[in-house]
């Protein structure tokens, strides 16, 4: 499988990405109506991220008991006021009438193309990091595209959350934490810490990213036995490096926290209480490793990815185990796996920072099998035959996200067909619980809400359950 103009080949897979990736991206809003996004998990965020006005001072993100680290809001907050300074916001955005609806809208989208850069930026941080394991440039452009077509990232990579933000992060302090490994270069200790840093004050489950250049770190200080002794100060001074440069990565993506460490702190504990159940109770009906598979990833990736990351991380397992490159990506990969296995609230977002390294393995699977079957082209018609059936799935799920949500076809049938008092609360519940439909994860879980008996003989919901679920669900799989 040998490839030639690799660079050229990454940037077809970059458009490629970029135009998927835009197609849908301003699904679940409407500039004509809509004050906010039907997608629940954008609320929070967007309150905070257009809170944020570096220039003017402004760097408090105002609540901070839903959001989970502030430095994807920063950077929106960041662009945000620079386009509207520039005088370029408006010439980039569409709708130049610039209603309250669609001041918002705009904003939405916005939000949203920070999103996509941080999603391109993360293909192009895996070709490196599967270049610099493998030494194969056709391995990185395999894992670079694999990642680019994963229809559960592309969900995400048009929202306006953090969650993408993060993966990019994760792939940066890996990649830094293996060339520090392989180079010894005090540079790439330090950005693997400031990019422990960035992902901590993305999310406050990227803390967990420490383990890695943690582990480069010992095999690098203490890889001479004999002189150990010898080796603690150097160590000492560089990890006293690596600390400021972490310290430095969190000021930097939470720089409020210096003046509002008290709502920080507040919210770190709101968030704990999220995460073991004090205030919500897990929708799992299943032990959360086995959850991730078999439910949300299977739905979010389809049948045939989730087979090749299973093969994948075996494959790569039993080939690689002794070798200290796998002992960083697993020193992370399992530790989060099971954080997010543990939280009471499971919900897609969790498992996209490890879409990148399921990608590689699948990339370094695929061409280590390629290489060593005497049946290529059999090989080749396979991989073939296996990305076009998940390339059908992805275009299903697009044409599924490009449907009006379930709210939005609620809301007009009522508003053609039926007379409500707005201020109804049984009628308020029940449009919440539509608007869940919209959130993928959660699909199953409020359709056996709405077709329970007691709903359906409420005299001011009198709407055929076939209509509120639209038939269509059962094809929206996300």
């Amino acid at each position: 499988m040998k490839i030639k103009n690799y660079k050229w080949i990454l940037i077809a897979i970059l458009l490629i990405a970029l135009g998927i990736r835009l197609i849908n991206i301003d699904w679940g809003i409407t500039p004509d109506r809509a004050q906010h996004s039907y997608v629940p998990d954008e609320g929070p965020g967007y309150v905070s991220a257009f809170n944020i006005r570096p220039f003017s001072g402004e760097l408090d993100p105002g609540d901070w008991t839903l959001i989970k680290g502030t430095f994807y809001y920063e950077i929106v907050g960041t662009v945000n006021q620079t386009l509207e300074i520039t005088g370029l916001k408006n010439l980039i955005l569409p709708n130049p009438e610039m209603t309250e609806s669609v001041a918002v809208y705009n904003n939405y989208l916005l939000g949203r193309f920070v999103s996509v850069i941080f999603s391109l930026g993360t293909i192009i941080l895996i070709y490196f990091l599967a270049n610099i394991l493998f030494k194969k440039k056709e391995i990185g452009l395999l894992s670079a595209f694999t990642y680019s077509i994963f229809p559960q990232e592309i969900l995400y990579s048009n929202l306006l959350t953090g969650d993408i933000t993060l993966s990019f992060f994760t792939v940066g302090v890996i990649l830094f934490s293996i060339k520090y490994l392989k180079t010894k270069k005090t540079q790439c200790l330090i950005m693997a810490s400031l990019f422990v840093g960035f992902a901590t004050a993305t999310k406050y489950t990227g803390i967990v990213t420490a383990l890695p250049i943690a582990l480069s770190f010992f095999y690098v200080a203490f890889n001479k036995p004999q002189i150990q002794g010898k080796l603690i100060l150097p160590a000492l001074k560089k990890a006293s490096l690596a600390l400021l440069a972490f310290l430095g990565g969190i000021i930097i993506g939470v720089p409020a926290l210096i003046f509002k460490f008290s709502s920080f702190i507040q919210g770190l504990k709101i968030q704990k209480a999220y995460q073991t159940g004090e205030f919500l109770d897990g929708q799992a009906q299943l032990p959360g490793f086995i959850f991730y598979f078999s439910n949300i990833m299977l739905y979010g990736l389809g049948i045939v990815f989730i087979a090749l990351i299973l093969i994948s991380i075996f494959y790569y397992f039993s080939e690689k185990h002794e070798t200290k490159e796998a002992h960083i990506i697993f020193s992370w990969l399992v530790p989060y796996y099971i954080m997010i296995s543990f939280a009471s609230w499971m919900t897609v977002r969790y498992s996209l920072p490890l879409l990148p390294i399921f990608a590689i393995l699948i990339g370094f699977t695929i061409h280590s099998i390629y290489n060593k079957t005497k049946f290529k082209k059999i090989c080749l018609a396979a991989i073939i035959i296996l990305y076009t059936y998940n390339g059908l799935f992805l275009f299903n799920f697009i044409d599924a996200i490009h449907q009006p949500t379930v709210q939005a076809k609620f809301t007009d049938y009522v508003e053609t067909n039926m007379e409500i008092n707005p201020e109804d609360t049984e009628f308020t519940f029940i449009v919440t619980y539509l608007d869940g439909l919209s959130h993928p994860p959660y699909f199953s879980y409020a359709a056996n809400v709405l077709i329970t008996e007691d709903i359906k003989e409420k005299p001011t919901l009198n709407i055929p359950t076939k209509y509120m679920l639209f038939s269509d669900l059962n094809t929206r799989n996300y």
